[in-house]
């Protein structure tokens, strides 16, 4: 009898372990595979086309030299940009005598190098630390009439950045297009080089801080 509850315990022992081992090896394998293709969980792109208004994204000029194609090529006659807070390190340089152009100016002066018209540019009202204002100045700032929005942002933020939209535009009838910048290289294997590991791995971290209800700071006026 002491026998049979023994070998008992160990046949239960055994298969417990072995569905440890199985889920441990599942799981690692669903590591691999999530590290492999974890650049593109964050894409979601669009083809362009003809549109109310174009928003360029803060963050890279990338954007907006794409956003200035769009324009001269006839998709949009309106491209709106934004406002980025300014940076603590700008601050303190501007502190010690030394003045550096704002985002905003940078990419209106890109625009219009690139033959966009002044009267064709707009600044989304207000300062903003993050694409959730930038969706929200959006909202403010585009004509209510407006059907079509195409948004110019780049490949890693695509996801993002139609999640973030849909949830602010939730109550207007408006279709919201999302592309990405050809303009930033984009290797195959997203690890391979710096920029495009650091600008994946933060860009998942903050796909799935927004999809908890997570929000970097606030909207903000200086």
């Amino acid at each position: 009898m002491l026998k049979t509850k023994v070998f008992s315990n160990t046949s239960r022992t055994r298969s417990l372990l072995a569905i440890i081992g199985s889920i441990t090896v599942m799981t690692f394998l669903l590591g691999v595979v999530a590290i492999l293709f974890m650049d593109t969980l964050l894409r979601d792109t669009d083809h362009p086309e003809h549109s109310d208004a174009i928003i360029a994204l803060s963050g890279a000029p990338e954007r907006t030299l794409y956003a200035a194609d769009l324009i001269t090529q006839g998709y949009a006659q309106a491209v709106y940009i934004s406002k980025p807070v300014r940076e603590d390190a700008h601050r303190l340089l501007e502190e010690y005598g030394f003045t550096l152009p704002r985002e905003e100016q940078v990419n209106r002066a890109i625009l219009l190098k690139r033959g966009v018209a002044a009267s064709q540019i707009h600044v989304l009202p207000n300062s903003v630390v993050n694409t959730m204002g930038e969706a929200r100045g959006a909202l403010a700032a585009v004509p209510t009439e407006t059907k079509t929005i195409m948004i110019v942002t780049s490949a890693y933020h695509t996801r993002r950045t139609r999640m973030i939209f849909k949830k602010i535009f939730a109550g207007r009838p408006i279709k919201l297009i999302v592309v990405a910048t050809p303009y930033e290289r984009n290797p195959d294997r997203w690890w391979k080089t710096q920029d495009s590991a650091m600008q994946t791995i933060v860009g998942l971290f903050k796909l799935i801080f927004f999809l908890v209800g997570g929000e970097f700071g606030r909207d903000t006026t200086e």
